[in-house]
């Protein structure tokens, strides 16, 4: 049976505030499972390199984290509380993928550094 992180379910409702904290709870549940996974007692020293579909347990649902990166991209920047919103929720979404990279993903390094850099250039328009 496969497990997708966060749950459809789970993400369907909501401001995107809170949205926006379950997929990152879902990140951490996702990373733990992964890491988790490998930490089993008579587990080989090293796992495998690659997993085939079959094989895997657990999955991270990625529509869910791309409705939310075009959600909070499409917010205005009229005002200066709009930016200081923005850059929060988008320095959160880098948080989410630093936990999503640390599950063996590390090509996600680049996408976390771009929008925590572009949280960083809304923040210094709003000052």
């Amino acid at each position: 049976m496969l497990v997708f992180y966060p749950s459809p379910e789970d993400c369907g409702y909501g401001t995107l505030q809170e949205r926006l904290s379950i997929v990152s709870n879902a990140a951490e549940q996702y990373r733990s499972a992964v890491l988790g996974g490998s930490l089993v007692p008579g587990a080989t020293a090293e796992p495998p390199k690659y997993e085939t579909p079959r094989e895997q347990t657990v999955a991270f649902n990625w529509e869910t984290i791309a409705c939310l990166y075009r959600e909070i991209h499409a917010l205005t920047e009229a005002t200066y509380s709009d930016k200081q919103e923005k850059a929060d929720l988008l320095m959160q979404l880098s948080e989410t993928y630093e936990v999503l990279r640390a599950a063996k993903m590390p090509r996600l390094e680049k996408i976390s550094s771009v929008l925590a850099a572009e949280a960083n250039q809304l923040k210094a328009t709003v000052l």
